[in-house]
C-alpha cells in the first residue's frame, strides 16, 4: 500500500469543532437522539434553525447540551 501512498492527493479541511460532538458526553434517551437528529435535518431546510445553530456555537463552543 506504500506505493500506493500520494501525500499531495490526500484531503485537507477544517477540524471539525468540539460544539457538534457535546452529546457523545451525555448518555441520552432515544428521544433525546431523535430530537437531535431532528434539529440537525432542520439546518438543511431552515433558515431559523442555521441561525440558531450559529448563534448557540458561538456562545458555547464546547455545546449546549
Amino acid at each position: 500500500m506504500a506505493e500506493l501512498h500520494c501525500e499531495e492527493d490526500e484531503p485537507t479541511g477544517e477540524p471539525v469543532s468540539r460544539f457538534d460532538f457535546d452529546f457523545e458526553f451525555y448518555s441520552l434517551q432515544a428521544s433525546e437522539y431523535k430530537e437531535l437528529i431532528y434539529e440537525e435535518i432542520m439546518l438543511y431546510h431552515e433558515e431559523v434553525a442555521v441561525q440558531r445553530y450559529f448563534e448557540q456555537k458561538s456562545v458555547s463552543p464546547d455545546g449546549v447540551l
